[in-house]
């Protein structure tokens, strides 16, 4: 799933300066916010397109700030994405590491978990 996505959005971004067309950009963003729940690694994916953005289509990073900006801002959001599951999840594991209490039984370990939230 996250491969899937990771290729998704250089994908979107791609059409999006080919084409001008705002709702490539926009896919591309909600792509890259799709996959970060199945895997952190697309979080790193805006990273690759302002490479391949720096590399192959235009002379410098001056030149993308100034005319992609609020692509690259927008991926502030799967970022924001990933902190807040990342500090539910530990959250989570810190209650049950604590013996949280879940109704009549009490969890002792993380592994127990998935198996009564999931």
């Amino acid at each position: 799933m996250a491969s899937l996505f990771y290729l998704l959005v250089p994908y979107g971004a791609i059409k999006g300066i080919d084409s001008r067309r705002r709702a490539w950009y926009i896919a591309s963003i909600l792509f890259c916010a799709l996959g970060v729940p199945s895997k952190e690694i697309v979080v790193t994916a805006p990273f690759a397109i302002a490479l391949y953005d720096r590399a192959n289509r235009s002379d410098a990073l001056s030149q993308i700030w100034c005319e992609r900006r609020y692509y690259y801002l927008g991926f502030g959001v799967p970022l924001l994405l990933l902190v807040f599951l990342i500090w539910t999840t530990r959250t989570a594991i810190a209650l049950v590491s604590s013996g949280w209490v879940f109704g009549n039984m009490r969890l002792t370990s993380a592994w127990q978990l998935p198996i009564i939230c999931g």
